[in-house]
């Protein structure tokens, strides 16, 4: 799906720019929990099974439309109701040690000795 592709460019673009603040990290790392669960494998599976995909696509659109407002609310200062954000950690809650740092491409491997 092209959209999560570009949610993905938009994921490491942001993460590389960082955060100004710890409640943006907090809104960057939920954002994260939903790029991961817009992109689970299931999703994908049922749409190219042709089985329930109303509800698939239903939940691919939810987890992205939940990634862009918290992308939107950090680069732009978007306020996001306390009520939906309390809602959306609770519900989407999963991989509590994930790290927005994960987005951030590995750097080059610099070359060792050689052999000889």
């Amino acid at each position: 799906m092209a959209e999560w592709q570009r949610a993905s460019r938009a994921m490491v673009a942001r993460v590389q720019r960082g955060v100004g603040s710890e409640a943006q990290r907090s809104l960057l790392t939920q954002a994260g929990r939903e790029l991961l669960l817009a992109q689970s494998s299931d999703w994908s599976f049922i749409l190219r099974a042709g089985t329930t995909t109303e509800l698939a696509k239903e939940r691919i659109e939810r987890h992205l439309d939940r990634f862009w407002r918290l992308l939107d609310a950090i680069d732009n200062g978007t306020e996001l109701p306390a009520e939906w954000l309390k809602a959306v950690a609770i519900e989407d809650g999963l991989f509590p040690l994930l790290n927005a740092a994960d987005w951030l491409p590995m750097p080059a491997p610099t070359p060792g000795p050689t052999p000889g």
